[in-house]
């Protein structure tokens, strides 16, 4: 069953690429307002699954909490700003290269050993990012979409590192609860960014009430998409939180991350139709080389 929700869980994390995909969230506000409205969905789907749990929420591991809160939120408005300035499968990869921090943090906190086979990963990790940022002719090259992109993977890395954290040191404490403050403290960051950058916007600028709904609407296709990226995130999240410590290492992140780079290019081309270039295809099957290589060093390590 464990690897059942393994396959499910790369199916998450590439329909979370998709939905962010088609969430128009240009400007400061939308974002914000996209990140609110999905935290709460996927704070109401961990609420209703784990109802009973509610009463162990006194003993929570706070700072854990605080700090899986905010890598998840700040990823995640990375991945919907790199998505925007660039493609949906280049700005997948390098979210889901989080996991070479989770696992050089792994070789600190549980003193894991390094082989030859993890250290031609992580070079194989450069090498394909140095890859699919090479500028395509006739394309111009968006610095922005690289911020975001690199900030997306150190974040996604952050994830990682919380829910490791969380399973192997408070095994004792519900998963539900966990999720529960984690999309709890999100929405109220989100809510309270969204409201400081509306009202601040208010007072410097003197706009109609017809511009004004047009700032802050997302769309009917938006919306759709914002609750689908909210049961996304609640479902994704408590799938691979679970996995971290139900399934070795070895298995759970090269899976979890190297299924989600190879379907996403898959459906990035097949349905929104992205041209990639020929060193852009090959940086990522080198990703995939390298997290394979990773896999089987985290394997002779044992």
């Amino acid at each position: 069953m464990d690897y059942l929700f393994l396959v499910v869980g790369v199916l998450a994390g590439t329909m979370k690429s998709v939905v962010t995909r088609c969430i128009r969230a240009d400007g400061f506000l939308r974002t914000m307002l996209v990140n609110a409205a999905a935290f709460f969905v996927a704070f109401v789907v961990i609420f209703l699954s784990g109802f009973s749990d509610l009463r162990q929420g006194i003993r929570l591991p706070w700072p854990i909490v605080i700090g899986n809160a905010l890598s998840i939120f700040f990823s995640q408005i990375a991945l919907l700003k790199a998505i925007e300035y660039g493609g949906m499968a280049l700005s997948t990869l390098f979210y889901s290269c989080g996991f070479v921090i989770s696992t050089a943090w792994g070789c600190v906190r549980y003193a894991e050993r390094l082989n030859a086979s993890h250290v031609i990963g992580v070079i194989a990790v450069v090498a394909s990012l140095a890859l699919v940022v090479k500028r395509e002719p006739g394309r111009p090259f968006r610095f922005r979409w690289l911020i975001f992109a690199v900030c997306g993977m150190i974040f996604s890395g952050f994830i990682g590192i919380t829910q490791k954290l969380f399973v192997t040191d408070y095994a004792a404490i519900s998963l539900n609860v966990f999720l529960c403050a984690v999309f709890a403290v999100n929405f109220v960051i989100s809510g309270i960014l969204c409201a400081i950058f509306f009202f601040a916007k208010n007072r410097r600028t003197d706009l109609g009430d017809g511009e004004e709904k047009r700032r802050i609407c997302i769309g009917r296709k938006s919306v759709i998409c914002t609750i689908a990226l909210g049961l996304i995130l609640g479902i994704g999240n408590k799938l691979n939180t679970y996995l971290a410590g139900a399934l070795p290492s070895v298995i759970v992140f090269p899976v979890l991350n190297g299924g989600t780079i190879v379907l996403s290019a898959i459906v990035s081309a097949i349905v929104f139709k992205e041209k990639l270039a020929v060193i852009q295809k090959i940086g990522i099957a080198v990703c995939v080389f390298a997290i394979l290589c990773i896999a089987c060093g985290q394997y002779a390590a044992g």
